[in-house]
């Protein structure tokens, strides 16, 4: 049965993801102009909230801001597929927006990574840390998260595209939503907020 209800989601997640890399490529061109709107408002939003909360020592406080803020945009997303024409526009803002800091990340913590010591980072204890590798591991559960909510959101519109595959029974955004997307992101933010701190990714 869960074979089948991912074969059904299949296609439209495969669509909903191709709109979110489309928006995502969009917002690392647009960033690449350090005095645009959009780069100023990622900078802030990165640099003065984003970035502060993640250096927090609290693996726990870590976890839960990086739940909240995923679990509010995918909701959001599937709440969105109600209104036609809307899921669209929300999934290119997201991609949009994830696009955009990940470019002001790279440019403002690029200088660190090229001056820290290569032997220090790579150093044997990091590099064989198993909560480093448990916690990436369980940070790729954000991957089947996110393509579920992409499917959710746009299953709910008419249009051939975005339908799922037939099925024997009928899919329930939001339980799908609550039941699995959550716990996946909430597992997913376990695992990052584990890797960040051992790996102390933004520290100066």
């Amino acid at each position: 049965m869960i074979l089948e209800l991912l074969q059904a989601l299949l296609k439209p997640g495969l669509v909903g993801g191709i709109v979110l890399a489309l928006g995502a490529i969009s917002g690392w061109g647009m960033c690449a102009t350090p005095d645009f709107v959009l780069t100023r408002m990622m900078r802030w939003w990165v640099l003065k909230v984003l970035v502060p909360v993640l250096k927090r020592p609290s693996w726990a406080l870590r976890a839960s801001v990086i739940f909240i803020n995923n679990a509010f945009i995918c909701t959001a997303l599937v709440a969105c597929g109600a209104v036609p024409i809307l899921p669209w526009f929300a999934i290119s803002a997201a991609g949009l927006a994830i696009g955009s800091a990940i470019r002001v990340m790279v440019v403002e913590f690029s200088l660190e990574a090229e001056s820290d010591n290569a032997e220090q980072k790579l150093s044997g204890k990091k590099a064989g840390d198993p909560l480093v590798s448990i916690g990436m591991l369980l940070n790729l559960l954000e991957i089947p998260a996110i393509g579920l909510t992409l499917a959710l959101a746009l299953m709910q519109l008419e249009l051939p595209i975005t339908q799922p595959a037939e099925l024997g029974m009928s899919i329930e955004p939001w339980s799908f939503t609550f039941f699995w997307t959550l716990p996946m992101l909430a597992v997913a933010a376990l695992g990052e907020s584990m890797w960040m701190g051992r790996q102390h990714v933004f520290e100066k």
